[in-house]
C-alpha cells in the first residue's frame, strides 16, 4: 500500500510543479475582519486569521493553492468572461459610424448583478477561506476589482486596484517603502513597477504578483470613469519605468489609444490601437480593431495608413458587413488620381461577393454598398436596381430594408422622379428614423403627394388637349387604340354588347353564314371550340343558367356583378355639366369607348377649363418646390414654363415675385434684376411691388433661411469653428435643402485649405448636381479638378527651379505719384520663373485728353483725374481665406478677358475687419473708369457669386490716397468722399 502511494506521489509531482506556478508563499498580505462573527463561528478561526501562526510546508501549500485556484478562481474567472461574452453577443457595430472602442458596454455588463456577485463572494471567499500565503490571493483581488468595474463601481474598483499596488510593492524587512520616492530607487533608477527580470527558474516555478496587472486596470478604471488627467499621469509613468515588464507593454499602448480615443486626438489614438492589435483574443476582433485603426486615421485625415488598416481588416475579417464598409471606406479615401479605378475594382468585388453562396444571408448590404459606390459615379439607374435588389433580399434585417428604402426615396427624389420617390417614400418607417429627420421626411412626402398630383394632372389635361387638336376620325383611332390598351392592362375582354343580367330566352342563335354558305356543317368529330354549332348551344345554355354575366373575375359573387354594373352606370354618365376634377376621376374608371370619348374636350368651355387645370396645377406645384421643399430650380422650370404658356395668366404678378426670390436664391442675380424690372413696369402699383419698393429684393424667408445665412456669414469672417457647429445643429433640424450654393462653395473652399479634398469634393459634386443653373458650377467644376490633381501640382511646385532674370522682375505697387504717373512703362516678357503681371501697355490704352485737370479735395483726400488710379474691391469683415479666392478670382477673370492689359491683382489687409483688393495700376482715372464698367457688372453674377454683394463695395483709389488712407485707417470716409467725387460711378 505505501508503495502505491509513493508511486502515485511520485507520478503527479511533476505535474504540482508544472500547474503550480509559484512555490513561495506572498508575504506581508493580511487581513482585518471588522464585523463581528456570528455567534455559533465566534469560537471558530478562518483559515486567513490563521496565517503567520506556523510555518507553512510544501503539502499544504500545494493543497491552499489547487482549492483555491480550481475551487475558487477558475470558476469565478470563468464566469467573468462569460459575462464579457454575454456583453459582447448583445453588441451590434454600427460600421457607417465611429465603432465603440471595446465591443461591449460596461452598462450592459453592470445589468447582470447576479453573476458579478457571485464572483465577488468567490473572491472573498477564497481570501478568507485559505491561507493568506496562498500563491492566488493577488489573483483574487485583481479579478475583484474587474468585477467592481463590470459592475461600475468605479471607487470600489479604484481602491482594489491601489489596495493591490500598495500590499504589493517592494518592502524593507517587512516594512513598507514609500512607492516612487528616493527610497525605493533601485541604482538610482526611479521605478513604481515590480521588477519582474529573474532568473529562469524562478520564471518556470514562480509566477509573478498581479500587481503590474493592476496598474494596467487602474488606468481603464480612471478611463471609464472620466479620471482622464489620472489616466494620463499614470501612462506617462509606467512608459518612463524602466522596470515596466514588456508582457504588458502593448495592454499600456491599448489603454493609452482608449485615452486618446476619450480625447477625441484620432491621429495618436491610430497609431497605439495600431500598435496592440496583436493582443486581440480572436481574428474578428483583430478585424474590428484595424476596421476602427482605419476610421481613426480617415477622421485624421492620413488616408494611406486608413486604407492600409481597412485592406487588413478585409483579409481578417469573417463579418460581412464590416467587409463591405471598408470597402466603401477605402473608395471614399482612395488617391483622387486613382479614385475612379479603385471604385470601380471594389464595385466588381462587390458583384462577386453578391453572388457567391457564402454570402447569401448578406446581399441586402451587399447591394446596397453597390448602389452607394454608384451613386458616387452618378450612375442612378444602376444604383435604384442595386437599392430594388437590396430591399428583396432583405428578409429578416428590417434595419438594412428600412436604410435601403430611404436612399431609394432620396436618389428618386435627386434625380426628380417625384412620382416615383413619392412612391417609395410611402415604404419608410417614419416612426423609426431620428427625430430631425422624422419631420424632414413627413413634409416631403407631404409635398410629393400634392406635386404626384399635379403631375398626373398636367399628363391628361396636356393628353386631352392633343385629342381634341385632332379630327374626328383620327380621335376615334386614337381613343379606341388607348381603350383596348387600358382594358387589356386590367384583364377585360373586349366589350362586344351591352351586359345585362337574368336570364333570357330571346337570345339568337342562328348561325353565321360565311361567304361560301353557312358554317354549321362541321363535323361531329370537331374540336368544340371549333364547332359553331356547339359553340352556339353552349352560349344559349349558359345565358338561359346565368344571364349575361360580365367577363370579370369572381363572375359568381353578386359583389362582383353589382361592381360590374356600377362600372356600367358610370360609362353612360354625361358630362356635359362635369368639373374638370369630375372628367379626371371619370377617365380614371371610364372603361367604355362612350366614356372616354365624352372626356375629351370639345366646346370652348371644356377647353377653356382644361387651360385653367394646367395653369393651377403648374402654379401648384412651383409653389410647392418653393415654399415646402426649397427645389428652387424646379420652382423656376414649373415658373418659366408657365409664364411661357400663358404669359397673361391669373397669377402673374406673384409668379413674377417668385421668380425674383428663386433666381436670388440660385445666385441668377442678373435674371433676378430683369423680371424685378417686369414686375415693376408691369405691375407698378400691386402688392408684390410695394414689397420690393420697401426692402428692395422679396423677403420671402423663414427661421431655416436666416439660420444659414448666419452661418454663411460665420463661415466668410472667419468664425469657421462656430459656423461648422451651428451648421451641424440646423442640418440635424432643417436637412439639406436649405443650403445655398454660396455657403456650399465657401464651405468647400475651407476644406480645401484645411486639406478635407474628399469633403470638398463631395460638397462640390453636390452643388451641381442640386444648382446646375448656378453660375458656381463652372467655378466649382474647375475646383474639382484642381483639387483632384492637387499631388500633381504640388510635386511640380516643389520640382520646379526658378531662376530669376533680374531684368523682367517688375517691382511692388509704388505709392508715390510722381514715381508712377512719369516713368516709362517697360516691356514685360512673361517667363516661367516670373509672375504674370498684369501692368498697361500703353499701346493698347485709349488715350484720353486730360488737360487742366480738376482736383478735389476733402480730408487731406485729393482726386486728380490724370493721376494713375487702382480699382479697390473693398472687403468687410471676410476672413484672409476668402479674401485670398476674391483675390485670385478677379485674377483668373483679368487673365480671361483682359490678358493684353497685364493688370496685377494685390490684396492689402487695412485692419482686422478690412481687406482691399487692388487692380491696377491705370494710367488714368478714365482708364480705371472703364474697366470698371466692365467688370463691376459681371462680379455679382460670375467673378464672385459666392459672396454676397453687402460684403464688398467698389471703390477707386490712387497711390497717395492709398498710403494716406493706411494712416488714417477709415475706409467709410474715403469710400464716403469718391461718392461724392463721382456720384454718378460710386
Amino acid at each position: 500500500m505505501k508503495q502505491k502511494y509513493f508511486l502515485m506521489w511520485f507520478l503527479f509531482f511533476p505535474a504540482l510543479l508544472f500547474y503550480q506556478t509559484k512555490v513561495w508563499g506572498q508575504p506581508n498580505t493580511t487581513i482585518n475582519l471588522d464585523k463581528e462573527k456570528p455567534a455559533q463561528y465566534q469560537d471558530r478561526q478562518l483559515a486567513s486569521e490563521k496565517t503567520g501562526e506556523k510555518k507553512i510546508g510544501f503539502v499544504k501549500r500545494t493543497y491552499q493553492d489547487m482549492v483555491s485556484h480550481y475551487n475558487y478562481f477558475f470558476n469565478a474567472n470563468n464566469k467573468l468572461n462569460h459575462i464579457i461574452e454575454l456583453a459582447q453577443q448583445m453588441h451590434t457595430d454600427d460600421y457607417s459610424k465611429l465603432l465603440p472602442f471595446y465591443n461591449y458596454s460596461l452598462s450592459v455588463t453592470a445589468l447582470d448583478k447576479r453573476d458579478i456577485d457571485s464572483i465577488i463572494y468567490k473572491c472573498y471567499a477564497g481570501i478568507l477561506l485559505h491561507d493568506l500565503r496562498s500563491d492566488w490571493v493577488d489573483d483574487f483581488y485583481l479579478l475583484l476589482g474587474k468585477a467592481y468595474l463590470l459592475r461600475q463601481n468605479f471607487d470600489s474598483a479604484a481602491t482594489v486596484f491601489q489596495y493591490i499596488n500598495y500590499i504589493y510593492a517592494p518592502k524593507d524587512d517587512g516594512y513598507d517603502i514609500p512607492i516612487g520616492s528616493n527610497v525605493s530607487n533601485q541604482q538610482g533608477i526611479f521605478t513604481v513597477a515590480t521588477n519582474e527580470n529573474r532568473s529562469l527558474l524562478k520564471k518556470i516555478i514562480k509566477k509573478p504578483t498581479t500587481r503590474n496587472d493592476s496598474f494596467i486596470w487602474q488606468i481603464r478604471n480612471y478611463i471609464e470613469s472620466n479620471q482622464l488627467d489620472k489616466a494620463t499621469g499614470l501612462i506617462a509613468i509606467l512608459k518612463a519605468d524602466p522596470f515596466f515588464p514588456k508582457r504588458l507593454e502593448k495592454d499600456l499602448f491599448l489603454q493609452q489609444a482608449y485615452l486618446f480615443y476619450k480625447q477625441n486626438i484620432h491621429d495618436s489614438a491610430a497609431t497605439y490601437l495600431s500598435k496592440s492589435i496583436s493582443e486581440a483574443s480572436n481574428k474578428q476582433e483583430q478585424a474590428r480593431w484595424e476596421f476602427l485603426t482605419g476610421q481613426l486615421f480617415q477622421l485624421a485625415h492620413q488616408n494611406k495608413p486608413a486604407i492600409q488598416a481597412f485592406e487588413k481588416a478585409i483579409h481578417h475579417t469573417i463579418d460581412p458587413y464590416l467587409e463591405v464598409y471598408a470597402r466603401l471606406n477605402i473608395v471614399a479615401l482612395s488617391d483622387t488620381a486613382n479614385g475612379n479605378h479603385s471604385l470601380q475594382n471594389n464595385l466588381k468585388q462587390l458583384y462577386q461577393l453578391a453572388r457567391r453562396d457564402k454570402y447569401a444571408d448578406y446581399r441586402d448590404i451587399i447591394y446596397y454598398a453597390a448602389a452607394s459606390l454608384e451613386i458616387k459615379q452618378q450612375h442612378f439607374k444602376e444604383s435604384i436596381n442595386n437599392l430594388l435588389k437590396s430591399i428583396a433580399f432583405s428578409v429578416n434585417n428590417p434595419a438594412q430594408k428600412q436604410k435601403s428604402v430611404l436612399l431609394l426615396a432620396s436618389t428618386a427624389y435627386n434625380i426628380r422622379q417625384y412620382p416615383l420617390a413619392s412612391l417609395y417614400y410611402d415604404s419608410v418607417q417614419v416612426n423609426q428614423l431620428d427625430s430631425s429627420l422624422q419631420n424632414e421626411i413627413t413634409n416631403r412626402k407631404k409635398a410629393l403627394k400634392i406635386i404626384t398630383k399635379n403631375l398626373a394632372s398636367l399628363q391628361l389635361q396636356d393628353s386631352l388637349l392633343q385629342l381634341s387638336n385632332l379630327n374626328e376620325a383620327a380621335r376615334l383611332a386614337a381613343v379606341k387604340k388607348l381603350y383596348r390598351r387600358l382594358r387589356k392592362e386590367q384583364g377585360l375582354a373586349d366589350e362586344r354588347e351591352k351586359i345585362d343580367f337574368g336570364s333570357t330566352n330571346s337570345t339568337t342563335n342562328a348561325a353565321s353564314s360565311g361567304l361560301f354558305g353557312s358554317t354549321t356543317t362541321n363535323s361531329a368529330s370537331d374540336f368544340y371550340f371549333a364547332n359553331t354549332a356547339l359553340k352556339t348551344q353552349g352560349y344559349k345554355e349558359f345565358k338561359q343558367t346565368w344571364g349575361n354575366r360580365p367577363n370579370v373575375d369572381n363572375w359568381q359573387r353578386q359583389s362582383a356583378i353589382n361592381n360590374s354594373m356600377r362600372l356600367n352606370n358610370n360609362n353612360v354618365t354625361t358630362t356635359a355639366n362635369a368639373t374638370p376634377e369630375a372628367v379626371k376621376t371619370n377617365a380614371s374608371t371610364a372603361l367604355t369607348l362612350k366614356g372616354m370619348l365624352e372626356n375629351v374636350p370639345l366646346t370652348e368651355k371644356q377647353i377653356g377649363d382644361t387651360h385653367n387645370t394646367i395653369i393651377d396645377d403648374l402654379y401648384k406645384n412651383a409653389q410647392t418646390f418653393q415654399n415646402d421643399l426649397e427645389k428652387y430650380p424646379d420652382a423656376v422650370d414649373a415658373y418659366e414654363t408657365l409664364m411661357k404658356l400663358y404669359p397673361e395668366n391669373k397669377y402673374e404678378e406673384p409668379v413674377l415675385f417668385n421668380l425674383i426670390y428663386c433666381y436670388n436664391q440660385l445666385g441668377l442675380l442678373a435674371k433676378s434684376d430683369s423680371v424685378r424690372k417686369k414686375l415693376m413696369l408691369a405691375f407698378p402699383n400691386g402688392i408684390y411691388a410695394e414689397k420690393i419698393k420697401n426692402t428692395g429684393k422679396p423677403t420671402i424667408q423663414d427661421k431655416a433661411t436666416v439660420q444659414y445665412e448666419h452661418i454663411y456669414d460665420l463661415f466668410i469672417e472667419g468664425n469657421f469653428k462656430q459656423a461648422l457647429a451651428e451648421k451641424e445643429q440646423a442640418d440635424k433640424i432643417f436637412g439639406e435643402n436649405y443650403w445655398s450654393p454660396q455657403l456650399m462653395y465657401i464651405q468647400a473652399v475651407y476644406d480645401v485649405k484645411q486639406k478635407n479634398d474628399s469633403t470638398a469634393i463631395q460638397t462640390l459634386e453636390a452643388l451641381v448636381h442640386q444648382f446646375p443653373q448656378s453660375p458656381m458650377v463652372e467655378m466649382a467644376n474647375t475646383l474639382i479638378s484642381v483639387v483632384k490633381r492637387r499631388k500633381e501640382i504640388e510635386n511640380y511646385l516643389t520640382n520646379l527651379v526658378i531662376e530669376k532674370n533680374e531684368d523682367n522682375v517688375v517691382g511692388n505697387i509704388d505709392l508715390h505719384p510722381a514715381t508712377i504717373a512719369k516713368a516709362p512703362v517697360k516691356k514685360i516678357v512673361d517667363t516661367v520663373s516670373t509672375q504674370i503681371h498684369k501692368q498697361l501697355d500703353t499701346t493698347a490704352l485709349v488715350q484720353v485728353p486730360v488737360s487742366n485737370p480738376v482736383i478735389q479735395a476733402v480730408n487731406n483726400y485729393a482726386f486728380n483725374p490724370a493721376d494713375s488710379q487702382y480699382i479697390a474691391v473693398i472687403l468687410h469683415k471676410v476672413d484672409p481665406v476668402f479674401a485670398s479666392e476674391a483675390r485670385n478670382a478677379f485674377y483668373r477673370f483679368n487673365l480671361e478677358k483682359f490678358y493684353t492689359l497685364r493688370l496685377k491683382v494685390t490684396g492689402e489687409k487695412l485692419n482686422d475687419s478690412t481687406t482691399i483688393v487692388l487692380i491696377g495700376p491705370f494710367e488714368n482715372a478714365g482708364d480705371a473708369v472703364e474697366y470698371l464698367d466692365k467688370t463691376r457688372p459681371m462680379a455679382t453674377g460670375r467673378i464672385i457669386p459666392w459672396l454676397k454683394p453687402d460684403k464688398y463695395v467698389f471703390s477707386m483709389i490712387s497711390p497717395l490716397n492709398l498710403q494716406l488712407l493706411h494712416t488714417k485707417n477709415n475706409i467709410t470716409d474715403y469710400i464716403q468722399f469718391m461718392k461724392n467725387t463721382l456720384p454718378e460711378k460710386f
